[in-house]
C-alpha cells in the first residue's frame, strides 16, 4: 500500500458503519442481501478453480497498457501468473459484485477492464439473463480472458478489444447499460471522462462500480466529485469499490460500509 492507502484505509476503517449505522431502508436491504451475504454459490468454486489455473500459468504474453499502470509491474513481458497475482480482483471482491448484480437485476452490464476475465464471469454467473459487454485494452490480455469464458461455458459475453476513449462512445450509442464497473484505466482524468460519457446517455446507468477509489490521490478526487454530483442520489464507499446509485425521487445520501 502506498502512504495515500494507508491513511485512507485508517479513515475508513474509523469512520464506517455496519447495518446499525443504516438509516436507508434501500441501502440496509442491500447492505444485507449483497454486501454482507456470506453464502457460497455453486459457480463460486468452479471460476475459484479456473483463478488457481491462472495462478500457476507461467505463460509470457505482451502487454499494452493504455491506462495509468501497475504499482507492481512495469515490464511489458510479463507472465500470466503475475498479472493475476497482482491484477485480478480479489474473490471476495469479485463475489460481491456477483451478489450485487444478483440484488440489483440488471439487464445489461458494461465492464472497463477485461483483465483476465475472473471478475465478468463472476458478474456473467449472476443471472442467465444478463447480457455483458466488456472490454479489454491489451489483446494478449484478451486472448486470455476469452479462454476463461470458454472454458467456464459462459455465453452471455461479449469480449470486445480497444481503447477505451474510442470505444466507449460507439458501445453507449448501440446500447443502453444500467450497470457499469469500471476497473481499468486508474486515471482522474479517465474516471471523470468516462462517467460523463455514461451520463451523456438518454437512460444512463442505474448503478456504476467505480474500482480502487482510494488507488491514488487522482482516483479519490474523482470519487470525491462524482458523489458530488446531482445524478446520483446514493453513493456506498466500501474502501476497495465505490458503488454510484441513481434512484430518482431519494434523498442524497453517502455512506461509508464495513464490508
Amino acid at each position: 500500500m502506498s502512504f495515500h492507502q494507508i491513511k485512507s484505509y485508517l479513515k475508513h476503517a474509523t469512520s464506517a458503519v455496519n447495518a446499525h449505522g443504516i438509516h436507508s431502508p434501500f441501502v440496509f436491504d442491500l447492505y444485507n442481501e449483497a454486501l454482507r451475504d456470506d453464502r457460497e454459490y455453486y459457480i463460486f468454486k468452479e471460476i475459484e478453480a479456473y483463478r488457481a489455473k491462472l495462478l500457476n500459468d507461467h505463460r509470457s504474453i505482451h502487454v499494452t497498457d493504455l491506462g495509468a499502470g501497475s504499482h507492481k509491474l512495469k515490464s511489458a513481458e510479463r507472465k500470466v501468473s503475475e498479472i493475476a497475482k497482482t491484477s485480478l480482483n480479489k474473490a471476495r471482491q469479485a463475489q460481491l459484485l456477483f451478489r450485487l448484480a444478483l440484488s440489483l437485476k440488471p439487464k445489461s452490464v458494461l465492464e472497463l477492464g477485461s483483465s483476465l476475465g475472473i471478475t465478468t464471469s463472476y458478474l456473467a454467473a449472476a443471472r442467465p439473463t444478463i447480457t455483458i459487454t466488456t472490454v479489454e485494452g491489451c489483446p494478449e490480455i484478451a486472448a486470455v480472458a476469452k479462454q476463461t469464458f470458454e472454458k467456464l461455458k459462459q455465453e452471455n459475453i461479449q469480449l470486445e478489444v480497444g481503447n477505451f476513449d474510442e470505444m466507449l462512445p460507439s458501445l453507449i450509442q448501440d446500447s443502453t447499460f444500467d450497470f457499469v464497473f469500471m476497473d481499468g484505466n486508474h486515471s482522474y482524468e479517465a474516471t471523470v471522462r468516462y462517467v460523463n460519457l455514461l451520463l451523456s446517455q438518454n437512460n444512463p446507468p442505474a448503478v456504476i462500480v467505480l474500482d480502487d477509489i482510494y488507488w491514488s490521490k487522482g482516483m479519490t478526487k474523482a470519487w470525491r466529485e462524482t458523489i458530488a454530483r446531482p445524478d446520483f442520489q446514493l453513493s456506498l464507499d466500501l474502501f476497495e469499490l465505490g458503488i454510484l446509485l441513481c434512484k430518482p425521487g431519494m434523498e442524497k445520501q453517502d455512506f461509508r460500509l464495513k464490508v
